[in-house]
């Protein structure tokens, strides 16, 4: 049976082609980025929610979450993507955050989040699971470094 390769699980690594769903990440990745600053670019810059909620932590739970919210959304910049659904999904709830920094960064942590599971089990029995950024980044190293003929599974479920 023939399956389509994002249906692929497995086989050898040297035949696996790891570089296709990278590539449309980084091609995905650069365009968001970049459609985002051009569009940023015409507002004054907006401060990330973060911001907003250290002013008021000292409110009460309940009336500080609403303090910040209110203050995150009066900037222009998050106005005008509020008043766009399109623009609020491409560009997340909290643009200021997720697009500072520079464009190569951007694109190269969302390059490195395409292929790690949650967990890698490694060929010397190590369990290893996710925990951001450095996770993903070695579990990339480590699977462009197996030989070419190391099976690899991908295990979607697992007790």
């Amino acid at each position: 049976m023939d399956l389509p390769l994002s249906r692929c699980h497995g086989g050898p690594r040297g035949i696996l082609d790891l570089d296709t769903p990278r590539a449309a990440e980084a091609r995905r990745a650069a365009g968001t980025w970049t459609a985002y600053h051009a569009f940023a670019d015409r507002y004054p810059p907006a401060l990330p929610f973060r911001h907003f909620a250290e002013r008021v932590r000292n409110l009460e739970p309940e009336h500080a979450r609403e303090a910040a919210a209110v203050a995150f959304r009066e900037q222009p910049l998050i106005q005008a993507i509020e008043a766009d659904p399109a623009l609020e999904e491409r560009f997340t709830f909290d643009p200021a955050l997720h697009f500072d920094e520079d464009r190569e960064t951007y694109v190269t942590r969302h390059v490195a989040a395409v292929l790690p599971t949650p967990a890698l089990l490694t060929l010397e029995g190590r369990w290893v699971e996710a925990g951001g950024l450095d996770y993903k980044r070695m579990f990339n190293a480590y699977l462009d470094g197996l030989p070419g003929d190391t099976m690899v599974v991908r295990v979607l479920y697992h007790s």
